[in-house]
């Protein structure tokens, strides 16, 4: 395990509920307000009332309509003051305005007037169709089916532009501040905004930049993850958000966003900088195979808490506070708390939080705001209290506390604090921060700043599969380039998966998108070249984008709200074929933008970190870098990267043509899959090397915009069988 260099957290910022700032967010907290509301009139785009039926299990019925909800960005957001950098600033998803906000406002907090050279930005996203995307996407749909539109819907006007919430939000802001490095999103679930921070670490750790900006946004449409959690039976149906409580009946969601501003800590000693709290460790894992994709595994839990206090250079008792991932759900809990005990044996036990129990579950957005609790703790000297009138007997049994009032945070040494998040899908991170004394934090023998001059490992293609259109199929493929043939359809006509070894019901597959059904397809024929992989040491990194088909579901319920009629045509019904089922749980997590990753860690059994990345059209060559740079680090042995894009639907293709130049218009079907390893490893294991690679170099290229995208450089070895 290597060690991991301090890194200084020097910016703050967070639009969260209740909280617009990390001040007003520890008030709260210290307070034991309870910050989760019904749905905004509108939130819905229908009154959200009528949809509540506390025992429902999907469909077209809500378990609860409460959750977080984020009011009152008004107040401190002026669009104007972007007018100059973005086009049409206020016409954009709330989510791409809460990122500009939450950059800019971390960036002073920073004392950073111009970003210096290479700086980026990483943020988890959770790529469910925002509410923007949504609107412009149904305003198509009923438009195409000749409906006659009500009131509400003719006086709507969506921007193209929100069809790409995915990575353009992140484009957009990194274009507006500068940025020139790493800018892209990933999903990794509950787990994202603590990935997203770890890799902006390692960044800084490289020397690939001075100043790194990460954290998380969640702002998917919230009728929909409604609709989504109660189909997954996860839904609260008492309307309560209550992590360690005796009655706890399940999660409320939340929406929101958080940054932090991040620089080594030694460049942010030596210029001065106002510390927050140091990050120590970042233990990243996944689950593997487990009996559901919303089923807690102990051991997974356990692989990534462990790593953190092996990159750290300390023990489980050394932490005083523990922020937990605790949802509200009594299984999850339970297991959290399993796994803590594990993990800390016979050490004294420390507190244990969850800022849910406040705000609700902010998903890709939990971790960082977790961490803004945290350093607002160290500053106060204060441990904080959780919301949480009757705790599991656990609690006490295991020795840990969970506080109803504020205690004072009295230590002979700095306070240190730990931070979990276990996402659905089996991604798991752990985070150790530290406060900032003053003192630098001791180093173990091997620590220190990464070497700068080292030259980059070779990294290998050991083995590919892809489908491209109407050739699906590596022989395929590169018989049709070998001929030079242009494609007749760059539509895939069917996705064919073998049923041995398959690991999933067939059934649940027909529900999922195309995105996760193809992933499967291009990794089994790339492995089918070179067998077995280490299951402990393969990453997982899949480009993707958010599908429009997955707003169809809000759509089905939503439908009387946006017509004069109460009964679709039948125009609209043959526009929208197929598209709106009944909602089930195979159906949620069929669209679910972290699944086309770990399906493969659940069908394979692999149990290194994996994600999906999303960066728009860089999503594939951005997951690439993410592999090579793993792989050159030797945080892992081999890495599976992939891409999956089925384009062929007609909102994304309207989005297109009024967004993308026209050379970029036409729309195809295509995933590929790639294993890698380092090149030494490969020809010392006899396994193929079809070409090499470096570590690609993107630019920060919006949607729409012109010019050099990417440099990838590989070189092809004509030796390879």
């Amino acid at each position: 395990m290597d060690n991991f260099e301090p890194i200084a957290i020097v910016g703050r910022a967070c639009v969260l509920p209740g909280a617009l700032s990390p001040e007003a967010l520890f008030a709260a907290v210290k307070a034991c307000r309870v910050l989760i509301d019904e749905a905004p009139a509108g939130a819905w785009g229908l009154d959200s009332r009528r949809l509540l039926r506390p025992t429902a299990s999907g469909s077209e019925f809500a378990a609860s309509n409460r959750g977080g909800y984020v009011t009152g960005f008004d107040t401190v957001f002026d669009p104007t003051a972007f007018a100059d950098r973005i086009d049409d600033p206020e016409r954009l998803d709330p989510l791409v305005q809460w990122l500009l906000h939450c950059t800019s406002v971390a960036l002073a907090e920073a004392g950073v007037d111009v970003p210096p050279p290479g700086s980026g930005l990483i943020v988890g996203n959770l790529s469910y169709p925002t509410v923007e995307h949504t609107r412009f996407v149904e305003d198509h749909w009923l438009k195409l089916g000749g409906q006659s539109p009500s009131a509400v819907l003719a006086g709507r006007d969506s921007d193209p532009r929100n069809r790409f919430s995915s990575g353009f939000p992140v484009h957009v802001v990194a274009n507006a501040f500068g940025l020139s490095g790493d800018a892209f999103a990933l999903d990794a679930a509950c787990a994202s905004s603590l990935y997203a921070i770890e890799i902006a670490c390692r960044r800084l750790q490289n020397h690939e930049a001075d100043l790194m900006l990460a954290g998380g946004v969640a702002r998917a449409e919230p009728l929909f993850i409604h609709l989504g959690f109660t189909a997954l039976q996860a839904l609260s149906p008492t309307g309560q958000s209550r992590p360690f409580h005796k009655a706890a009946d399940g999660l409320l969601p939340a929406e929101g966003a958080g940054l932090v501003a991040l620089k080594r800590l030694d460049d942010a000693v030596r210029d001065g900088d106002h510390i927050f709290g140091v990050i120590r460790g970042v233990g990243l894992s996944n689950d593997g195979r487990q009996s559901g994709f919303l089923a807690p595994s102990a051991d997974g839990q356990v692989r990534a808490m462990s790593n953190a206090y092996a990159q750290a250079g300390l023990s489980p008792a050394d932490v005083g506070l523990i922020e937990c991932h605790a949802t509200g759900t009594s299984r999850g809990d339970t297991v959290e708390l399993e796994s803590l005990a594990r993990v800390w044996g016979d050490y004294a036990k420390p507190v244990v939080g969850s800022l849910k129990a406040n705000i609700g579950h902010p998903v890709t957005a939990s971790g960082v705001a977790s961490l803004l609790k945290v350093l607002s703790s160290f500053e106060a000297k204060t441990l904080p209290p959780t919301p949480c009138d009757d705790p599991l007997d656990v609690i006490s049994e295991y020795g840990f506390r969970v506080l109803s009032e504020p205690e004072p945070w009295e230590t002979d040494g700095p306070r240190r604090a730990a931070i979990s998040n276990f996402g659905f899908g089996g991604n798991n991170a752990h985070m150790i921060v530290e406060e900032w004394t003053g003192a630098a934090p001791i180093r173990t023998q091997d620590s220190g700043p990464a070497a700068v001059a080292t030259p980059a490992e070779p990294i290998a293609i050991c083995a590919i599969g892809v489908i491209a259109g109407e050739s699906v199929g590596l022989t395929s493929f590169v018989g049709r380039l070998v001929a030079a043939r242009e494609a007749q359809d760059t539509r895939t006509p069917e996705i064919v998966l073998k049923m041995a070894g398959l690991g999933f019901p067939p059934k649940d597959l027909e529900a999922s998108l195309a995105q996760q059904t193809s992933i499967l397809a291009v990794v089994e024929e790339a492995l089918g070249q070179i067998g077995p992989v280490d299951a402990a040491s393969t990453g997982v990194y899949i480009g993707m984008s958010v599908d429009p088909q997955a707003a169809r579901h809000g759509l089905r319920v939503r439908l009387p709200e946006l017509l004069d009629t109460q009964t679709p045509t039948d125009g609209w019904r043959d526009a929208n074929a197929e598209s709106a089922p009944v909602l089930t749980a195979a159906h949620v997590i069929g669209c679910m933008p972290n699944i086309p990753a770990n399906r493969v860690h659940s069908q394979r059994d692999w149990t290194a970190p994996g994600f999906t990345v999303a960066s728009e059209e860089l999503s594939g060559i951005d997951a690439l870098g993410l592999a090579v740079r793993a792989l050159q680090a030797g945080h892992i042995s081999s890495a599976l990267v992939g891409a999956s894009d089925f384009s062929h639907e007609s909102a994304h293709k309207a989005a297109a043509a009024r967004v993308l130049p026209e050379d970029r218009q036409r729309p195809g079907d295509a995933a590929v899959a790639m294993v890698l390893m380092r090149e030494r490893d490969a020809r010392a294991q006899g396994v193929q090397v079809l070409a090499t690679v470096g570590v690609p170099t993107s630019g920060v290229v919006p949607v729409g915009a012109e010019g050099e995208a990417v440099a990838v450089q590989i070189s092809l070895t004509p030796s390879a069988g």
